[in-house]
């Protein structure tokens, strides 16, 4: 008859629950980082955010920049018109500015909306699927782009944008300074921030750039 030492099968037991134990614990940090970390991020550089966003004062002076809003757009039917609204309300002479967008391969409502809008429209339809890029060689070449500069400025916007009604001014107080960059790219604001991890990590990013 076999003896069973029961002092060692007993710390085995032991042994084995306690490492399940240090991996359930282990599991329930980890779990919490994935979930409360972009939150805390965000939190921590939310102040930065608001200042970076926070609209500046406009000059006084009377604007003088010519603009052209470019806007490459592939089936954006449900996000286009937010960014066309928020064009309409921008605080900037109509005489100064032209919307253009670039409806690549669109098979939904885009044009109709854009057109609808008030804003010109490229409708543009190729064999294959093309990229971003190419709708906006389309365009420089169909609009004459080169010529156009450096008195216009372009400004490329996707479709998922929002402006703030002082955009073009405050571009424009830029572009009036001697020896302003050519370039420029502007802040932005995630306004879906707390959707996911995703936007809030990019939130965050936008912040601390």
């Amino acid at each position: 008859m076999g003896i069973v030492d029961l002092g060692a099968k007993h710390e085995w037991v032991s042994s084995l629950a306690l490492s399940i134990w240090y991996v359930l614990q282990a599991y329930v940090l980890l779990f919490g980082a994935y979930v409360l970390a972009p939150g805390l991020v965000y939190l921590l550089c939310s102040g930065r955010i608001n200042r970076l966003f926070r609209s500046l004062p406009v000059a006084s002076t009377p604007p003088q920049t010519d603009f052209l809003l470019l806007i490459p757009a592939h089936n954006e039917e449900k996000l286009l018109p937010t960014l066309l609204a928020s064009i309409g309300q921008l605080r900037y002479p109509a005489a100064l500015f032209r919307t253009v967008v670039v409806a690549d391969n669109c098979t939904d409502r885009t044009v109709l909306l854009a057109r609808q809008a008030g804003a010109e429209c490229l409708a543009r339809t190729t064999a294959h699927p093309s990229s971003k890029s190419q709708a906006l060689a389309y365009a420089a070449e169909k609009l004459a782009i080169a010529h156009a500069l450096p008195t216009t400025v372009v400004c490329v916007l996707d479709a998922d944008c929002y402006l703030t009604p002082t955009f073009l001014l405050e571009l424009d107080r830029h572009f009036a300074q001697p020896g302003a960059t050519p370039v420029v790219q502007c802040s932005r604001r995630v306004s879906n921030a707390f959707d996911s991890d995703v936007t809030v990590l990019d939130a965050a990013a936008e912040a601390l750039r």
